[in-house]
């Protein structure tokens, strides 16, 4: 409740604004993380302590940035996520590997401080990803409804706003910590050492 008490609140806000974007944004990019514990091979021989998965997420839906003045604003949205690992070590001798699946509703929330420059905006934010899973799969099975996850990572962006007309192009590296993910309710599963997801979006708005 209190996480639709925070969007509502933050899609009221154009009501104060000075100038408000509407429109559809994506962005694709690299999910790094580690998996921790005690891992064996098919033959139950002991090869590691850790997995590392390096596999690409995609983003893709409704972005409203907000501006309360000309250098401070809010951007938010609602994004469908799919994000992918591949926990696997390879050595010599022995190949581990586990994929799992999920995919996601996102909300990001950033506060967004702008710096003009040649007639556009460089934009600098920090904020969160509030992470829905709405389905997951694992090796063998699909997991169940009572071990998906909603949960809060940090976030930052970098971007800069193009503005042709009524029209704004916002181009934007973004980097997200510690969402998505197995979760902790897996009696049997080692630990998630860190997430780490890096992203080059765009977005295609209307200003209003």
């Amino acid at each position: 409740m209190k996480y639709i008490a925070l969007v509502i609140l933050m899609f009221s806000l154009p009501c104060f604004a000075v100038e408000y974007n509407v429109g559809l944004a994506g962005a694709v990019g690299l999910g790094i993380s580690r998996w921790e514990g005690e891992f064996y091979n098919f033959e139950g021989v002991y090869v590691t302590d850790h997995l590392d998965s390096k596999e690409l997420v995609y983003h893709a839906g409704l972005d409203l940035s907000v501006w309360i003045t000309e250098a401070f604003g809010i951007e938010t949205g609602v994004q469908y996520g799919m994000y992918n690992y591949n926990y696997s070590y390879e050595s010599t001798t022995d190949t581990v590997e586990s994929e799992w699946n999920y995919d996601n509703l996102l909300i990001p929330i950033h506060l967004m401080y702008g710096i003009p420059v040649a007639g556009n905006r460089l934009v600098i934010g920090a904020g969160v990803y509030i992470c829905k899973e709405l389905s997951g799969s694992a090796p063998g099975f699909d997991i169940p409804d009572t071990l998906l996850m909603t949960n809060v990572g940090p976030a930052a962006l970098l971007g800069y706003e193009i503005h042709t007309g009524n029209l704004c192009i916002f181009p934007s590296f973004r980097y997200v910590n510690g969402i998505n993910g197995l979760s902790d309710q897996f009696a049997s599963s080692p630990n998630i050492s860190y997430k780490h997801y890096f992203m080059l979006g765009v977005g295609l708005l209307y200003n209003l």
